[in-house]
């Protein structure tokens, strides 16, 4: 429900997730009250501003509106009635400041000698992906792993986003205003599209593949000098690589690119390092791979995200390469 209450802060929720979440805050007192208190949030928007009776009523009613809330109320009970609506002021007050961007993981960030607000959405390890609608109606898909920060509402001139992990683009197109996306020592310039990208800090590697559309692709050093930029057209894919410098494009196998946004994770002709450090991310539990010959193997396959760690192990060693332990936090793998 934590994650319900804070896509419903964002913005980001269904009519049905909307009415689970109103059954749930009308199943018990403690519900309405945990609705609240998100701590860290809280304290984070009573530094920032104060708001007047006239708002926080304000933001009460749009609770009230948004998700229907008409708990039935015993006349004999007016201190519980009392007492609900103070709860859900304050959490109208929190949704105040979600409303306006600076709650839920946001921060003020200052740019181009102004203050602009920035929303910052993470999936963690071992998290399902989520979502994104950008206020100008472009659509981005976070995976396991991944951080996405944007600016609350888009500037005349720019359409800027940072992504750190993978995340699947779907941009509105707006020839007025271009859409950019930051990467670790990488732009990437959309000319409204649907493409792929891998790009984790802990990474060497960027991987942008392009399914339709129209992308350019800068190149940076870790000074910020630029080595490159490139053009692509759908069905290529770029690899490049942090450390060296290096950029290599090649034809793309789009079969293969944004599957894990299906529920599913494909590979072909991947190392067991590389697979490896994808199911680390999707099931947040560390893997050692003990020999080092096994860390160049190649491997072609698919599961479902929905299978567990053992049951892609075992799929993936169906040659028998290699054996493992598994505890409760990491799996050691070892050559037979």
């Amino acid at each position: 429900m934590e994650e319900l209450i804070v896509r419903y802060l964002q913005q980001d929720i269904s009519e049905e997730e909307a009415r689970t979440l109103e059954a749930w805050l009308h199943e018990v007192s403690d519900n309405r009250e945990m609705f609240f208190q998100l701590k860290g949030i809280f304290d984070s928007v009573k530094r920032r501003k104060r708001l007047s009776e006239e708002e926080v009523e304000r933001s009460w009613q749009l609770m009230q509106s948004k998700l229907k809330l008409q708990p039935p109320v015993s006349r004999s009970q007016p201190a519980k009635r009392h007492s609900l609506r103070r709860t859900m002021k304050y959490a109208g007050l929190i949704l105040a400041f979600a409303l306006i961007g600076i709650a839920v993981g946001e921060y003020i960030g200052r740019r181009a000698g102004s203050s602009t607000a920035y929303t910052e959405i993470s999936v963690p390890k071992g998290g399902k992906p989520n979502i994104v609608t950008l206020s100008d109606g472009s659509r981005i898909q976070l995976n396991a792993a991944t951080t996405l920060r944007y600016p609350t509402r888009f500037s005349s001139s720019a359409r800027e986003v940072f992504v750190d992990g993978e995340a699947w683009f779907e941009v509105a197109d707006d020839s007025r205003i271009p859409f950019v996306v930051k990467l670790k020592q990488q732009t990437v310039i959309v000319h409204g599209t649907r493409f792929n990208i891998e790009a984790y800090h802990e990474e060497d590697n960027n991987i942008v593949t392009l399914i339709s559309g129209s992308i350019t692709l800068e190149s940076f050093t870790s000074n910020g000098e630029k080595i490159n930029s490139v053009r692509l057209k759908p069905g290529q894919k770029v690899h490049f690589d942090r450390q060296a410098g290096t950029v290599m494009m090649e034809e793309a196998d789009i079969s293969l690119a944004g599957t894990w946004t299906k529920g599913e994770y494909r590979f072909k002709d991947e190392t067991l390092a590389q697979i490896f450090k994808r199911l680390e991310n999707y099931y947040d539990i560390r893997i050692y791979l003990e020999d080092e010959e096994l860390k160049d193997i190649k491997y072609t396959g698919t599961f479902s995200l929905n299978q567990s760690i053992r049951e892609v192990l075992r799929i993936i060693n169906h040659d028998d390469h290699f054996s493992f332990l598994q505890t409760e936090t990491e799996i050691r793998i070892k050559k037979k």
